[in-house]
């Protein structure tokens, strides 16, 4: 919980009020034409209890100021060093995420946020235990950390360190990493 604190906290730093730039003595205005959302598609892969690979959608909507977006994802992968056994995993997640632009442009962008997570992992068993199913339900909160290139259309690429506890909620704390690249649309 503590990641999740010093994330919020950077999120908070990062959308002070924009001022103008000084640039050689003379003063330039920041740009406000910021896209006001965004809707992006990407693959991304990490390891946490298992190795994981998916794809997901995500969008985000402009908070009031344009460095403050509130953001949402699905996604849907399996667990690829599996060759017998089927894992499958469905993910949904909502956060805030801040973006610190290059001169107050949306050209290129620092992010760092962080997301609240609800995983649901199936196991389908048939090798050592056959035609059995595991399914578990988790809460999870992933921090993650990135740049994203491009106005209209946007390329961002994350790092995210997914933090949670087993199902049974009486294990240690699992954390995990992983990384995703997507392109996307701002509108």
């Amino acid at each position: 919980m503590k990641t999740i604190v010093i994330a919020l906290a950077a999120a908070a730093a990062l959308t002070a009020p924009a001022t103008a730039d000084t640039l050689s003595g003379s003063t330039v205005a920041a740009k406000t034409s910021y896209s006001r959302g965004y809707l992006a598609a990407g693959a991304g892969g990490g390891v946490d209890t298992i190795s994981r690979m998916g794809l997901h959608v995500e969008g985000g909507v402009q908070l009031g100021h344009p460095r403050l977006v509130a953001r949402g994802q699905i996604g849907v992968g399996i667990d690829p060093s599996r060759l017998i056994d089927t894992d499958t995993y469905t993910q949904v997640r909502a956060g805030l995420e801040a973006r610190h632009c290059e001169r107050g442009t949306t050209i290129a962008c620092l992010l760092v946020g962080a997301d609240v997570a609800y995983t649901r992992d199936v196991d389908r068993s048939y090798g050592f235990r056959p035609n059995e199913t595991t399914v578990q339900y988790r809460p999870s909160a992933v921090p993650r950390i990135g740049a994203e290139v491009g106005d209209r259309i946007r390329v961002r690429a994350l790092i995210e360190i997914p933090v949670y506890r087993e199902p049974t909620m009486d294990g240690p704390l699992t954390v995990g990493l992983a990384a995703t690249l997507a392109a996307g649309y701002g509108f």
